[in-house]
């Protein structure tokens, strides 16, 4: 939760409308917008307590959902993961592997599908493992 939380906060997509380009410069309005990009001076939820359970805990009005977990399947030939079968050996070549050390997100324009640094709306979240 706390490394998507650090992401979210990166990921601000940057919009101007104004034709000179410089928000707020308009004299016809004493109020300027508020800068949507802004980063948050402060987080507005309340700390989750320390305990002992054995799943994430997020603070209440927040979810926690597994995207991608260690021996999902990245090949249609082999089925969802399944505690009560635990798969064989050989097909975690075509499973997600262990010992996740890195993650990026790459943003891609969507008029030319290309990378782009700016790009917070679309693109690729891509990771890494040390093991298949």
């Amino acid at each position: 939760g706390a490394a998507a939380l650090a992401l979210a906060s990166s990921l601000t997509a940057c919009s101007d409308d104004n034709e000179n380009g410089n928000i707020g410069d308009d004299e016809s309005n004493p109020n300027p917008p508020a800068d949507n990009n802004a980063r948050p001076e402060k987080l507005n939820f309340s700390p989750v307590k320390k305990n002992l359970d054995d799943w994430v805990t997020v603070p209440e009005g927040y979810t926690a959902t597994v995207l991608y977990a260690m021996g999902d399947s990245i090949h249609p030939i082999y089925s969802d993961w399944d505690d009560n079968n635990i798969p064989n050996g050989p097909s975690f070549q075509l499973r997600s592997g262990d010992c996740h050390d890195g993650m990026s997100y790459f943003g891609l324009s969507t008029k030319t599908g290309r990378y782009d640094e700016n790009a917070s709306e679309h693109g690729l979240l891509v990771m890494n493992h040390e093991y298949i």
